[in-house]
């Protein structure tokens, strides 16, 4: 009977050293830190995240993909700006009586800090389109375009705004035949 021999003996056999975790020498006690085990620090000349990318930079393959980057912002910054206003004026547009209260309520808040209105009553309010057209009614005497016309039909009182400067320019009595507004001439 012959042995079959194992090429290594059971005394010979490879043992595996359980590695220990390395540790940096911050983590050790300060008493098993010895100087030369501390690294050294980087100094400003080592490579650092400023050589990186500027070697990123310099490469080919960002100066082939830069412009289609460059291009793709430039194309998406006008979009989200338009569609901004979209939402914007879709909003104003489904709500049109809310933004128009809104607007009417912004615009009697400004002129009540300065002469006290009419209770009880909404009002009617209108834009000067076109001073010249109106220039030859007393009322309108003094307006200026953009300037705001407050309409209390119950009260018969009229007042002339100016929103640029904040003023009250003109206040009238509505005359009795006047039904709409004092900006239409009577016939």
């Amino acid at each position: 009977m012959t042995k079959k021999h194992n090429k290594t003996a059971p005394d010979q056999t490879q043992r595996q050293v359980p590695q220990q975790p390395a540790t940096h020498p911050s983590t050790l006690p300060r008493t098993m830190v010895t100087q030369s085990q501390v690294p050294p620090r980087p100094s400003s000349s080592a490579p650092g995240f400023k050589d990186r990318v500027a070697r990123s930079l310099a490469s080919p393959k960002f100066q082939r993909r830069a412009p289609v980057v460059i291009a793709f912002i430039i194309g998406l910054l006008p979009s989200i700006f338009f569609y901004h206003q979209a939402q914007t004026a879709q909003q104003n547009s489904t709500h049109p009586v809310a933004a128009n209260l809104q607007s009417t309520n912004d615009i009697v808040n400004a002129v009540s800090r300065h002469i006290v209105l009419p209770s009880g009553e909404q009002p009617t309010v209108a834009t000067v389109s076109d001073a010249s057209k109106v220039h030859n009614q007393a009322f309108f005497e003094h307006a200026a375009n953009s300037d705001k016309v407050l309409i209390y039909a119950q009260a018969k009182k009229a007042y002339l705004y100016r929103p640029s400067i904040d003023r009250v320019i003109e206040v009238a009595p509505l005359a009795p035949n006047t039904t709409a507004t004092p900006s239409q001439p009577s016939q």
